[in-house]
């Protein structure tokens, strides 16, 4: 990854440059490498809460719990106050929104498959209240949800096979789709299993009382405002998520009250500029993103400022979770998970392991 930046070493330092020449002061450089006052990259401490390693890169995925060995927590009632080097944070894990991936645990051999009505319902019975499902099209312009823009990966054909030659979602026609078996490479018992219209996952999540979230995964404009309008049939509770600004303006172009959010890796100015672009007068817009859209002192305040809520994903493990919202970051009002629910988190226990 350096290499691909602008830099040079002087004394066994490394400083960097901007695509204009100027040196690089007091910032993160592609999310890994932050340079400090004096130019030099920063090398084996924290900064906003992250730990750089002695090569200057920042990992993601801590190897140790920073908060667990040198902060203190104190339980009140349901609520734990974690306190460290002058950082003071209240944690109530039933705060926190629990947003559950595609379905319960679905990459477990032993659960059904992802995106399959078996697969919410399971995430149901273990205690999500708000479930992600992704969002694009088939060539003759049926929503469905599927991640995937090759349908290989999960498809087999009649006879349980997997499929030879690659085939794109888009390609096919909803009744094409209908030949494959979206469900038998979890078993037999998820044989017949076809790919789920948008239509049938809002019936499913009105019927469970769960809210949606739809991830945008492909689609043009107008096949966007389509499903928009097929979301306004439905008493739900819904949340959209685009990776492309385009795709996010579809959907407030259809309904100026959805909620909507933008997709970044990182969140700077500019990408908190065009987020508000998307606020109407009775619309809300959040931020629902991955692990590595670092959140600095600075930009913390200005989503405060702005009232955004932050919501990523996706994490798996307790001790992660509870890591994250600590360490990390303290603006978190949403955790997309396979399998966990933030309220059944218990404290006690993680401390203990």
């Amino acid at each position: 990854m350096l290499a691909e930046i602008p830099y040079f070493m002087n004394n066994n330092e490394w400083y960097y440059y901007d695509e204009s020449g100027n040196p690089v002061q007091n910032e993160w450089v592609e999310q890994y490498y932050y340079i400090g006052e004096d130019g030099k990259m920063v090398r084996n401490q924290y900064v906003d809460r992250f730990f750089v390693s002695q090569y200057g890169n920042w990992n993601p995925r801590f190897e140790a719990p920073y908060w667990l060995m040198h902060g203190e927590w104190k339980k009140n009632g349901n609520v734990w106050i974690y306190q460290y080097n002058g950082i003071v944070q209240t944690m109530d894990f039933s705060q926190i929104r629990s947003i559950c991936r595609l379905g319960y645990d679905t990459s477990n051999e032993k659960t059904p498959p992802e995106q399959s009505k078996e697969a919410y319902r399971l995430a149901a019975e273990k205690g999500f209240t708000i479930v992600l499902c992704d969002l694009c099209f088939t060539k003759d312009h049926v929503p469905v949800c599927f991640h995937d823009e090759y349908i290989n990966r999960i498809a087999r054909d009649q006879s349980g096979q997997e499929l030879e030659e690659e085939i794109r979602i888009s390609d096919l026609t909803y009744e094409d789709t209908i030949q494959y078996d979206f469900g038998i490479y979890k078993g037999k018992s998820y044989e017949g299993t076809h790919l789920l219209k948008l239509e049938e996952m809002l019936e499913l999540a009105q019927q469970l009382n769960l809210e949606l979230y739809i991830e945008i995964k492909a689609g043009s404009k107008e096949e966007i405002k389509q499903a928009v309008e097929l979301t306004k049939q439905y008493d739900l509770k819904l949340s959209w998520a685009g990776t492309k600004y385009d795709e996010c303006s579809a959907v407030v172009e259809a309904d100026d009250t959805a909620r909507v959010s933008t997709m970044p890796r990182m969140i700077r100015d500019s990408e908190i500029e065009e987020l508000l672009s998307l606020k109407r007068e009775n619309n809300k817009v959040f931020f629902f993103t991955y692990d590595t859209a670092m959140l600095t002192d600075e930009v913390l305040s200005k989503l405060k400022k702005e009232g955004i809520p932050f919501e990523m994903g996706t994490i798996d493990s307790e001790i992660e979770i509870v890591n994250y919202l600590t360490e990390n970051y303290q603006y978190c009002t949403g955790i997309e998970s396979n399998k966990i629910v933030a309220a059944n988190i218990d404290l006690d226990q993680v401390l203990q392991d």
